[in-house]
Order: structure tokens, then sequence, then C-alpha cells
């Protein structure tokens, strides 16, 4: 299942079939604003079938969310490891291509990790008087990979949320990202 705000990865073959997707482990959303100003590291580590010909790559909350999401400094990265080289294009957020966003995810620059701006998700519409909670409001970007067996890739970046309850949960102190 997909947690309420996340990192994910789907990967497809040359024909677009999907493959496989992984999702981020929760993260408890209490964000501490006195560490790293309330910004969390969020790794997904994933090794693709061989016959991957791309991943797609996900940030994004899902139905029955309230509250909003930031992401910051996404990186994908061939290996286990952390190197100098991303693949992703505008992993700041900071130009107006490379990311494809829903409805309620735009750039902002009202809270970032590094550079002028961030990918800020809301998961209540606020053109109504009453919320209207997402049905899966996420930013994706497509890269093109070339998928041996047991090729791993590391997803990460970080995140901060304000108050991403679930709707209708009976224990408000459950919070995740």
């Amino acid at each position: 299942p997909v947690p309420d705000a996340y990192l994910g990865l789907a990967s497809y073959d040359s024909s677009g079939n999907k493959m496989m997707e992984e999702w981020s482990p929760l993260v408890n959303i209490t964000t501490d604003n006195a560490v790293d100003n309330g910004w969390q590291r969020v790794t997904l580590q994933v090794t693709v079938p061989s016959g991957t010909n791309k991943v797609q790559l996900l940030a994004g909350i899902t139905a029955n969310t309230s509250g909003m999401v930031f992401f910051d400094c996404i990186q994908l990265e061939k290996d286990d490891s952390a190197h100098l080289y991303n693949m992703l294009e505008d992993s700041g957020f900071e130009k107006s291509s490379g990311w494809s966003l829903d409805s309620g995810a735009s750039r902002v620059g009202t809270s970032t990790v590094q550079g002028a701006k961030a990918l800020k998700i809301d998961g209540v519409s606020l053109s109504s008087s009453s919320p209207n909670y997402a049905a899966k409001t996420k930013a994706s970007q497509t890269v093109n990979v070339q998928g041996s067996k047991s090729d791993s890739y590391v997803f990460s970046g970080w995140a901060k949320a304000n108050a991403l309850p679930r709707k209708g949960d009976a224990n408000s102190d459950s919070r995740f990202f």
C-alpha cells in the first residue's frame, strides 16, 4: 500500500508494461523544526528487474490526506550509494520543466532545503468551502534506463510536512509521509 505522502518508483519494459513498483517507508510526520528546519531525508533503494527500459519517479500524497508536504533536492542515482551525478532533470524544482505536476502540486519559494524553490503538494483543494480531499496528487518524472539483472537505484530527497492526517482516522496522532 502507498503511504499518505510518499516517494515511489515504478519500472517499465520497452512495451510500456509496468514491471514493478515500490514506495518509500512510512516516516512519522511530526517534523521537528529544530532539526534541519523540519526537513527529513526520505530514501528508497530499488533493484529493478532485468529488461527495465524506463523508471517513473513519483513524489506525492494519496486520497483522504489533508495538509501539505514539500519535497526538495530529489535525486536518482544508479548503484546503492550516493554519487555526485543525479539522473533527474530539475531536482530542485527551480525550472518549469522536467516534472509533470498534477493539480494541487506547484513549485514554491516559501520553504526550501537548497535553492529558490521546492515542490509543494497540497492535500486540500482551497476552491471549495468544505475540504475536497485529493485523489493521489503527485509530481512525476520519467527517466530512460537500461535495466540489467540486479541494477540498483537510489531515489531520495528531502521532505517536510504540515499536518497530513488521514481523513476519518480515529487516532489523530497517526500521521505519516
